[in-house]
């Protein structure tokens, strides 16, 4: 059966190829800070967009909390979040965005489910089903947001 572990995600050295674009004057601080405020608010006003994240929703809310911001709850699923990271803030939230930007692109913003294409080493070649699936979020979202 395959883990989440076994799953694609962009490379290191693909997504620091991106990191000057990103920042544009930027500092990786200020950049994160700027990305996450607009997460936030944008959860904010329609809960469900944080689906649009998967598997990476749980390092960008991790991220979000460690910025001082608990609006959005301060449950995350931990093993994924150390999956679905990359070793520096900045990176993690270009990856995160590159993969919410390609469900966006396919319509999926408000789809739970995520199908994950997995490693060509791995014994199952079947996609990886990934579930979106924050209680903090969802608990709220029929109440008229978080």
């Amino acid at each position: 059966m395959t883990t989440l572990i076994e799953t694609i995600m962009p490379t290191e050295g693909y997504v620091t190829s991106l990191l000057e674009e990103a920042l544009n004057g930027k500092s990786e601080q200020e950049f994160v800070a700027f990305y996450l405020q607009g997460v936030i608010d944008r959860v904010i006003r329609e809960p469900r967009t944080y689906r649009c994240f998967g598997p990476w929703w749980p390092a960008i809310k991790t991220l979000i909390i460690a910025g001082g911001c608990t609006k959005l709850g301060q449950i995350v699923e931990s093993d994924v979040a150390e999956t679905y990271k990359l070793s520096r803030p900045a990176l993690t939230v270009i990856a995160a965005h590159l993969y919410s930007d390609e469900r966006v692109d396919r319509e999926g913003l408000f789809n739970s489910i995520h199908q994950l294409v997995v490693l060509p080493t791995s014994d199952d070649t079947e996609p990886y089903i990934y579930t979106s699936y924050d209680e903090s979020i969802e608990k709220y979202k029929g109440l008229g947001g978080v």
